[in-house]
């Protein structure tokens, strides 16, 4: 079967190799035959099954229960080898990129093919199935290429929710975690929570909401002559309050004052630095991008290539 005829199936039943939501670990083991790595959190809540690039979470219980799960297909244009593995285990091929167009073509050849809500996730655009409880992440960015990431109009991930109790993993930061972890059987004490959405995805690439925006202009002002200024005048009444004895609420005053808006530019800053700081990411990405096409046009494919390979996108995962 190939990837695409999987996605299909998968989209309109809500079901991959048999199993869905509710279904036990035992369940998982008899119907998927892969090497993997348990993830379960210090308190023994939650369990995150990782064959690769196809994930599967699970809650407690007299047995541990599926609760989601997600096929981060992005994983496959830095990591080929994954995809080989997958299908020498399951008989399912995946390609390196997986066009949305083409899932979008084959599951119109479906029987009972759901309805598909869309949703802009910035920079992202989100599929989602109700009848199925099934999602799919698409990159929506122009000015991405195909190349050892998803480009413009691939499919992300795919995601297998429960309604209310479970919400699906979203792109980049938002709970997925990318790039492919190491192959092989055991357990780790790695706490698995839900992450929230890195800013510069919500915003997307050129497109700053309201809150993104403002933030922008706080870190301008903040940087201005203006603005230091203001800070100094602001300590020298609080002090200048002290001094002279003034009524406890003038100092009060003045105090909140430094505090509020202490907080608001700890909220303003810190979403420019973390768009800045993913700015800077996306191009060593793509500096390595190039380094890894070129390599492979030079027959170079050691260990240092390989690891290159893997730290593309892994900031993704912090």
């Amino acid at each position: 079967m190939t990837g695409i005829d999987f996605l299909a199936s998968f989209l309109r039943t809500g079901r991959l190799h048999g199993i869905g939501i509710g279904s036990t670990l035992g369940e998982v083991d008899r119907a998927i035959r892969h090497r993997f790595v348990d993830v379960v959190d210090e308190a023994g809540e939650s369990l995150r099954r990782d064959y690769g690039f196809v994930e599967f979470y699970f809650n407690p219980g007299d047995e541990w229960v599926m609760s989601g799960g997600s096929i981060e297909l992005h994983r496959l244009a830095s990591g080929p080898d994954l995809a080989r593995e997958w299908a020498r285990t399951t008989g399912v091929e995946f390609p390196r990129h997986v066009a949305w167009a083409d899932v979008r073509e084959e599951l119109g050849r479906v029987p009972g093919a759901p309805e598909l809500t869309v949703g802009d996730q910035g920079g992202f655009l989100e599929y989602r199935a109700a009848a199925s409880n099934v999602s799919v992440i698409v990159v929506d960015d122009e000015e991405e290429e195909r190349g050892y990431h998803a480009g413009h109009g691939d499919v992300w991930s795919v995601s297998l929710w429960a309604p209310v109790r479970t919400a699906p993993p979203r792109p980049g930061p938002v709970g997925c975690l990318t790039g492919p972890e190491g192959m092989g059987c055991g357990r780790s004490g790695h706490v698995h929570t839900m992450a929230f959405e890195h800013p510069a995805k919500k915003g997307g690439q050129g497109r700053l909401g309201p809150f993104e925006k403002l933030a922008e202009l706080a870190s301008n002002f903040t940087s201005s002559p203006a603005f230091s200024v203001f800070c100094v005048l602001l300590v020298a009444a609080f002090v200048v309050a002290h001094l002279a004895h003034l009524d406890t609420s003038w100092q009060h005053l003045f105090g909140d004052a430094m505090g509020a808006v202490a907080l608001l530019l700890l909220a303003l800053l810190k979403n420019s630095e973390r768009r800045a700081e993913h700015a800077i990411q996306r191009k060593l990405d793509a500096i390595a991008a190039v380094l890894l096409e070129q390599g492979e046009r030079q027959g170079e494919t050691g260990r240092a290539h390989k690891d290159l390979a893997e730290s593309i996108g892994i900031e993704d995962g912090d």
